[in-house]
């Protein structure tokens, strides 16, 4: 079935254009949390000479004040332990207090501890998302051993928007959750900057200020880099099949504030050489609620006209697709994003065309789906991890043309109930020098013969370079990708002397792909893998161009699909 070709292949590569991803120069930023730029507090002193000098040679007590008008130059007596004097602690405190207690109390108190008590208290509202703490220990006469400190945790000041020329400040507003003179809680300021950084026609980020009017207040300031909310694009690459052209050609549309409510609404129009053999309309829809879960509609329409090879025989065939998810983000931290998900798919298609050529048209067959998922990013400096899981499964049929009988008219031995399994692990690896290493897998796992819709496909550029897309279609796959990036440089710079927006990176690539199908007509399965390596290029001129170039040879020959070898795989989109 031409059905991922036509539908899922053409959303794959809809749903790509122009928003860079882990194969392009530049990294989607949205993938991963945005944390909010800290204002730090004041590093601690390097060791001076005097730093084992004993300030208090017993200490019995320690007086945290949040309010500075509470401290007393004169010193305070009577407090034995950790006291906590018109300070909101969050967290444990009862831990913290015992943390403080151990290490300071009953002992000698030096320089040097004094400067670790500040920076431990610090940290500890750093860990609790509270990243802006000041910490004095004014001059003071230390009376019955006790310690006084003054830690004020800085308030929301004044919360201000600039730079957003094309989204309006109410829109960008309603994604914070900060109050002025409320905390400032860098956990919650991660989940709003994620969900407005969502968008992909804005990117903001988060200026702290200390204020002018009160120690302890910072003002907030929200900096947008946004472009007009819509683009219009056209380009090619070379993703089909013998039967139906090998070239795609394309053009369409982003929409990114619809109804002025930050929806974001896409449509492409793809064809081969002759939109008589193979033509798609496929579009997608995201719908952001107010309480910070979307609903994603996508899907499409396509149609193809093949003839057999050898044989003056022509066969037309025709797939539709409407899919829905709903997407609910799960509690963050400053370093990982991830959310859940679930929908429903709903497709219907008649034909099943593969690579060797042979199209198979049998009675139209519905597919009803339903899907639960989960995304998770993460990033650390020298790293970036993304995972998907996603579980598929239909109960059997529940509408019209979608028998077991049906199915088999298209995949013999294929059933209407089913349930598969999709993984997908990508790690990013920062190197020295600016170069670095990407490493893809994803598999699935199936509980029978799946329709080739569901199939996992093997071969073709977003699998194992060096081969037609979807040489191999198979219900259990695993699939490896190892790249090694080098840096990107600006060729306007070197050749021009004018840096023009521009980036060039080059690449050299292994991908492995195993695939075994349920054999039910012969009662054994088969398998076959897949062997690719090969150097690739990038070449993007923000935000106009795109373009990649990565030539493929086979490792592992199968000739009745492929008799060269090798394949180069193209894609270039223009913008405006």
């Amino acid at each position: 079935m031409d059905r991922l070709l036509s539908i899922a292949g053409v959303l794959a590569s809809f749903l790509a254009q122009g928003y860079c991803t882990e194969g392009e120069v530049a990294l989607n930023e949205n993938l991963y949390p945005k944390n909010p730029n800290q204002l730090e507090a004041p590093e601690a002193p390097p060791y001076i000479a005097d730093e084992d000098k004993i300030v208090i040679p017993c200490t019995k007590g320690i007086v945290i004040i949040g309010e500075p008008s509470q401290f007393h130059s004169g010193g305070v007596s009577g407090v034995e332990g950790i006291r906590f004097i018109d300070l909101k602690v969050p967290g444990n405190q009862e831990e913290f207090r015992s943390r403080l207690y151990f290490k300071y109390i009953n002992k000698p108190l030096t320089f040097g501890d004094i400067r670790k008590l500040k920076q431990e208290i610090v940290t500890y509202y750093r860990s609790e998302h509270r990243p802006v703490m000041y910490v004095k220990i004014p001059e003071q006469k230390i009376s019955d051993g006790t310690l006084q400190v003054i830690a004020v945790e800085s308030l929301v000041g004044s919360i201000s928007y600039s730079g957003n020329k094309h989204f309006k400040t109410e829109q960008l507003s309603r994604f914070v959750q900060l109050k002025e003179g409320g905390p400032i809680d860098d956990n919650r300021l991660a989940v709003d900057l994620d969900l407005m950084n969502r968008n992909p026609f804005r990117q903001t980020n988060v200026i702290f200020t200390p204020s002018d009017s009160a120690l302890g207040v910072t003002d907030v300031e929200f900096v947008t880099n946004d472009r007009r909310p819509y683009r219009f694009y056209t380009g090619g690459e070379n993703t089909g099949f013998e039967v139906t052209g090998y070239n795609r050609w394309f053009f369409g549309v982003n929409i990114g504030n619809l109804f002025r409510q930050d929806q974001v609404l896409d449509y492409q129009f793809t064809s081969g050489n002759s939109a008589h053999k193979f033509m798609a309309h496929t579009f997608r829809w995201v719908i952001p609620f107010p309480w910070r879960h979307n609903v994603e509609l996508f899907g499409g329409y396509s149609r193809v006209h093949a003839r057999i090879l050898g044989t003056e025989i022509d066969t037309e065939g025709e797939s539709e697709q409407i899919s829905c998810r709903y997407e609910i983000p799960l509690p963050m931290r400053k370093s990982l994003v991830h959310e859940f998900s679930f929908g429903f798919d709903f497709k219907r298609t008649n034909n099943n065309i593969i690579p060797a050529g042979q199209p198979v048209i049998g009675s139209a067959a519905n597919i009803s789906q339903f899907i639960v998922g989960y995304n998770l990013g993460w990033e650390t400096s020298w790293t970036r991890v993304s995972f998907t899981v996603e579980v598929f499964g239909s109960p059997g049929q529940l509408l019209p043309d979608e028998s077991s009988e049906d199915y088999g008219s298209l995949r013999p031995g294929a059933k209407a109930d089913y349930i598969y399994t999709r993984l997908a692990f990508v790690p990013i690896f920062h190197l020295p020098y600016g170069f670095s290493i990407v490493w893809k897998v994803r598999g699935q796992l199936a509980s029978g013969s799946l329709l080739q819709s569901e199939q996992f496909g093997l071969g073709g550029f977003n699998s194992v370079r060096g081969y037609v897309d979807r040489t191999m279609s198979v219900d259990n796959a695993f699939l490896t990708n190892l790249e090694l990036r080098s840096p990107s440089v600006s060729l306007s710079k070197l050749f021009l002397r004018k840096k023009r927006g521009d980036a060039f990176q080059l690449l050299g690539f292994v991908d492995w792909g195993f695939g075994r199908n349920y054999d039910t007509v012969s009662l054994t399965n088969n398998s076959n893998h897949l062997i690719g390596i090969g150097p690739g290029a990038r070449y993007v001129i923000d935000p106009y161009l795109t373009a990649r170039l990565d030539v493929g040879f086979q490792m592992h020959s199968l000739r009745f699909f492929d008799p060269f070898h090798y394949r180069a795989h193209f894609n270039f989109v223009l913008s405006y």
